[in-house]
C-alpha cells in the first residue's frame, strides 16, 4: 500500500512538471510571436506567464528575464530594462559573461546596465549567493538538530 501510494505521487510530480514545461514552451513561442510581431506589451506578459510555470528553474527562468529586458528596451524602456537585468543578477545569478554570451541583448544596453551599476555588480552577486549560504547554514541546522532528537 505504501508502495502504491509513493508511486502515485511520482506520477503526479512526473505529471506536474510536465504540464509545467508544456506553459512554459507555449508562453514562450507565444512571446517569440508577439516579440517580432513588436507588440513588447503582449510578449512580456507572455514571458510573465512562462516564468510562473517554472518558478524554481533559475537558469530557464534567467533566460527569459533577458527577453524581458530586450522588449522593455526595444520599445524604448532603457531604464525598466536596465532593472529587469539587475534583478536577473540578484534573483537569479546572472553572470557578466551570461549577459555578454547572449544573443538576446543588445550590446548597448548590457552597456548601460554596467555603467549604471558599475561597482555594485559585486553586491548584487552577493546577494545571489548569500541565498544559497543561509540555505546551508539552516540545512546544517536542522541535520544537527535531528542528530540530537
Amino acid at each position: 500500500m505504501k508502495t502504491k501510494a509513493i508511486f502515485i505521487l511520482f506520477l503526479f510530480f512526473v505529471a506536474n512538471l510536465s504540464f509545467s514545461n508544456t506553459i512554459f514552451s507555449v508562453q514562450l513561442a507565444k512571446a517569440e510571436v508577439f516579440k517580432k510581431e513588436q507588440k513588447f506589451t503582449k510578449a512580456i506578459n507572455c514571458y510573465l506567464k512562462a516564468i510562473r510555470s517554472v518558478q524554481n528553474d533559475d537558469a530557464m527562468v534567467k533566460e527569459v528575464y533577458f527577453d524581458i529586458a530586450d522588449c522593455f528596451y526595444k520599445s524604448g524602456k532603457e531604464n525598466m530594462a536596465v532593472k529587469v537585468l539587475k534583478f536577473s543578477i540578484y534573483r537569479f545569478g546572472a553572470v557578466k559573461q551570461d549577459l555578454l554570451d547572449t544573443n538576446k541583448l543588445e550590446d548597448q544596453l548590457v552597456d548601460s546596465l554596467f555603467e549604471v551599476i558599475g561597482d555594485k555588480y559585486d553586491s548584487y552577486r552577493n546577494k545571489y549567493v548569500s541565498k544559497f549560504d543561509k540555505k546551508e547554514k539552516l540545512l546544517a541546522e536542522v541535520a544537527s538538530e535531528t542528530k540530537t532528537s
